[in-house]
């Protein structure tokens, strides 16, 4: 017992002695973890919650350390051991996208781009050892409100801005000239509207500005939109306009387009005043020409007059004009008028009422389109499609799914719509629904509109999947003029064996042309102020070797192929070939020399004279319509010793024929030297689309303007464009130009018109705008295609 108690004194007695000790290893252990802990909550950064900034919206939401100075671009520090030079960062996104990039390190930081929006992200600085320098960093990317529906009519000294603004973001909108940084005009507007519509004042007349929209502290936006502000002399026909208008309304007549092309305030509130007066006694015609220019304005001082007259006018015309107008203002009761209007007058054409309807956004308005789904599956190439994107698109992008879902029946007549909705949805899970349409056997005719949609996708959504129905089925000829999107080796290879194959004709030109697309590589953005030059890639050795034997083919549709695309690879293409075909009576059409004139051989340029001499006075329709190839290849060489052949062309032509315009062409290309920052296409109808090689950024815009002669099928057939040429058939498609961007078509006009890209692509041109109707491919009757004819497609930032 005694020993038991003096061993107890001793334990107490050791712990109380020790006690200072065992305290100090305690709080230093506390501190070690502590310290452990913070350094791990300061290296491995979670997603901060966004910083409530301006109006409430979110404005940076980054962990410390990374900002974001554009959009799409992301700033980050770097370790401290890290030396200035190149690096590299291993980028994860979402736990699925790994890929390791070299960047530069500048002042301590790295800038990573063609981030993805609203989107988590884990970078880590990658060392020359396993297990890399530093830990990695953690945030959140921005995310981007869409803005849409851009409307921009400048006048004299004004401008006059509306846009959607679906998610209501907070708009940041600033004007200045163009040329100049300096910003001149700016307007704030607060979160929670999804309209914005102001006409800002003060600018001066026949000057050129740019408009930029921002959401501050968040990514998308619309960046330096070009206008150019009316002379002083329109503000003057305004004005008197507007008198006659206050005066006498029975004497009122809009003759220019310009007054509801270009929707001036004054003309607006006058228009307005007129209208909503109900003396105002004036024939249909042209109330109809007034409510048409508040249309295009999306005036909405009206809309309860229009929601009367949509139903009671007695006019049927104005009865459309009414609603269209309704709608344009994106008034909530324009469904409800469209019912009641449907329901009233039965009778009443479907098309415009949906046109309006699809105006408002909305689940409202997506469901009374989505009604006339099944209705109108048969009117392939209407707009319905886009009008459901346009109300819902989360509410569109289930019905697409829906539409496409069905595997064992892929072809049913419906599905067509879902295709077209898929293309303008441009996601990963249209992308995923549209795979099966790429396989022949299960799509039938829908075959080749789900190929073609899947070329204005995203590359890194429609690479993959285009790729491996090639390789599976390469005699198709959808895929194979797709392949020309998809920049790898083994369809270059596969496309390479079957031009000489003995498969159809069909076949092989679509495989010619690939070839010759895809000489142009890979699309480059656009400059702030400029367009990059054309990029023509250097073909290697076995794709001139298949092509060149092909300017001998039997069939004329091949020989004309392989002579466009022969002139796609002008950097690196020999001539003498291609100069015996032009020189010969094989090519019919003149595309070998077309092709000569891509190669900017001047020695040719005499021979080709020469031909045209023998050439110009014939009578045939073939041998003149080869006259006016050869003359515009012999101004695109600016051979300045033809100009006497080219004026007597010029002068002796029957009427404004296809080789009067061709020989005055030819004569200004020699006279003339391209203007600054305009960039020239010659766009040849053999192909059904061609690319430009400018990549454009969502938000980005371009300004075209396209001039031309087309025809189908018969030299005689080509005639003035754009337009194009109506065929007597309805079977044949109608020949206009179309500009394609990212999914969205905008067809194209002779005067300068500006298109902003809603989504990001590259910028191509194609001569079936109704896409869906007349895929290249579906129907062995349109490809390789029969059309005749140049168009001249100018561009400029």
């Amino acid at each position: 017992m005694q020993r038991k108690a003096k061993v107890a004194r001793g334990v107490v007695r050791t712990v109380v002695r020790s006690f200072p000790l065992a305290l100090l290893i305690s709080l230093t252990a506390t501190a070690a973890v502590s310290m452990l802990v913070w350094s791990l909550g300061t290296r491995i950064r979670r997603p901060s919650q966004p910083v409530s900034g301006w109006a409430g919206i979110p404005e940076d939401p980054a962990s410390a350390g990374v900002s974001f100075p554009r959009p799409g671009v992301a700033r980050l520090s770097v370790p401290t051991g890290v030396r200035p030079g190149l690096t590299r960062v291993r980028l994860t996104v979402a736990n699925r996208a790994v890929q390791e990039l070299t960047v530069p390190v500048i002042d301590g930081h790295v800038e990573l781009s063609a981030l993805e929006a609203d989107a988590q992200m884990t970078v880590e600085v990658v060392a020359e050892r396993p297990g890399g320098d530093g830990s990695p960093t953690v945030f959140r990317t921005p995310r981007r409100p869409r803005l849409s529906n851009l409307g921009c009519w400048p006048s004299d000294g004004a401008l006059l801005v509306d846009l959607e603004n679906p998610d209501g973001a907070p708009l940041e909108v600033e004007i200045g000239r163009w040329g100049e940084r300096s910003v001149l005009r700016r307007v704030r507007q607060p979160a929670g509207k999804r309209v914005f519509r102001q006409a800002l004042d003060g600018l001066r007349p026949d000057g050129d500005y740019w408009l930029t929209v921002r959401v501050p502290g968040l990514w998308g936006g619309i960046d330096g939109y070009r206008f150019h502000c009316l002379p002083a002399t329109h503000g003057r026909a305004v004005r008197g306009f507007v008198d006659s208008m206050s005066t006498d309304w029975h004497a009122l007549d809009i003759i220019s387009g310009d007054f509801y092309l270009v929707p001036d305030a004054r003309v607006i509130a006058a228009a307005v005043q007129v209208l909503g007066n109900p003396e105002a006694r004036m024939n249909p015609e042209k109330r109809a020409r007034l409510i048409l220019a508040l249309v295009v304005a999306r005036a909405p001082d009206l809309v309860d007059l229009c929601a009367r007259l949509a139903v009671e006018d007695p006019d049927p015309t104005l009865r459309l004009r009414y609603l269209d107008l309704l709608g344009a203002a994106r008034d909530g009761r324009t469904v409800s008028t469209a019912r009641r209007l449907l329901t009233v007058h039965p009778r009443t054409e479907i098309e415009p009422v949906l046109a309006a309807v699809g105006k408002v956004p909305g689940a409202e308005s997506f469901r009374f389109l989505s009604a006339y789904v099944k209705t109108l599956s048969s009117r392939i190439g209407s707009s319905l499609p886009a009008l459901m994107v346009q109300t819902d698109r989360a509410a569109a992008s289930g019905l697409a799914l829906e539409l496409l879902g069905d595997s064992s029946r892929p072809c049913r007549t419906v599905s067509w719509n879902g295709i077209a909705m898929a293309e303008l949805l441009g996601d990963s899970s249209a992308a995923q629904a549209l795979v099966p349409y790429l396989d022949r056997e299960k799509a039938g005719a829908l075959h080749g509109a789900a190929v073609l949609s899947f070329t204005s996708l995203p590359r890194e959504l429609a690479t993959e999947p285009l790729l491996d129905a090639f390789c599976r089925t390469p005699f198709e000829p959808p895929l194979a003029l797709a392949a020309a999107y998809l920049p790898v080796r083994r369809t270059t290879d596969l496309l390479t064996r079957q031009v000489g194959s003995d498969r159809s004709a069909t076949l092989r030109v679509a495989s010619i042309l690939a070839l010759g697309l895809a000489g142009t590589g890979e699309p480059r953005p656009r400059d702030d102020w400029a367009l990059p030059a054309v990029g023509r890639t250097p073909a290697d050795r076995a794709v001139l070797a298949a092509l060149e034997p092909l300017l001998d083919d039997q069939n004329a549709g091949v020989r004309d192929a392989a002579a466009w695309a022969l002139g796609r690879r002008a950097s690196s293409c020999p001539v003498d070939r291609l100069r015996r075909f032009a020189l010969s009576d094989r090519d019919l059409c003149g595309r070998g020399a077309l092709a000569l004139a891509e190669t900017g051989d001047q020695s040719c340029a005499p021979q080709l004279v020469s031909l045209l001499d023998r050439l110009k006075g014939n009578r045939d329709a073939a041998a003149r319509y080869r006259a006016g190839v050869l003359a515009l290849a012999i101004g695109r060489l600016r051979h300045a010793a033809a100009r006497p052949s080219l004026t007597w062309l010029a002068r002796n032509s029957d009427g404004d024929s296809f080789s009067q315009f061709a020989a005055r062409e030819a004569l200004r290309a020699i006279d003339e030297r391209d203007a600054g920052d305009v960039r020239t296409i010659w766009f040849d109808p053999v192909t059904p689309l061609e690319r430009t090689g400018i990549w454009l950024e969502q938000g980005q815009s371009v300004e075209i303007r396209v001039g031309g002669y087309w025809g189908w099928g018969r030299f005689d057939a080509v005639t003035a464009s754009p337009g194009g040429y109506t065929p007597p058939s309805k079977l044949l498609p109608q020949l206009r130009v179309a500009a394609r961007v990212g999914g969205r078509t905008y067809l194209a006009r002779s005067t300068w018109h500006r298109i902003l890209a809603d989504r990001s692509g590259e910028l191509v041109f194609t001569t079936t705008p109704e896409v869906h109707s007349y895929p290249p491919g579906a129907d062995s009757r349109f490809f390789p295609s029969q059309a005749l004819g140049l168009a001249r497609v100018e561009i400029r930032p």
